[in-house]
């Protein structure tokens, strides 16, 4: 007899929203995954991405929820100050760990 993969009972949706705290729609959400970089990184990347200065990547990230409020209201979290492989290898183990606990029923 084959053994049958379990799978989870129901489909899971994930969505990329970085304004997602900002809108006020994390009670939309039953689980949220954070992925954060520290302040210095956001505004080279900013800046890197824009071509915006300094001043402008600081009133950028100004604007947004504290970076301590998001990790209060989310339920993963990822940290992002590295390459984008480094962050792929983190997804993909977060990813893992997601799955078996969907599979073994946990939340």
């Amino acid at each position: 007899m084959k053994k049958k993969k379990r799978t989870c009972p129901r489909k899971n949706y994930f969505f990329d929203i970085p304004l997602l705290f900002e809108a006020h729609f994390e009670n939309l959400c039953e689980k949220i995954l954070l992925v954060y970089a520290d302040r210095e990184v956001q505004i080279t990347r900013i800046m890197q991405r824009d071509g915006s200065s300094r001043e402008l990547a600081e009133k950028i990230i100004a604007s947004q929820a504290k970076e301590e409020e998001k990790k209060k209201k989310s339920h993963y979290i990822i940290e992002n100050n590295g390459s984008i492989e480094d962050l792929y290898q983190k997804l993909s183990k977060w990813e893992e760990m997601f799955n078996e606990n969907c599979r073994s029923g946990r939340k």
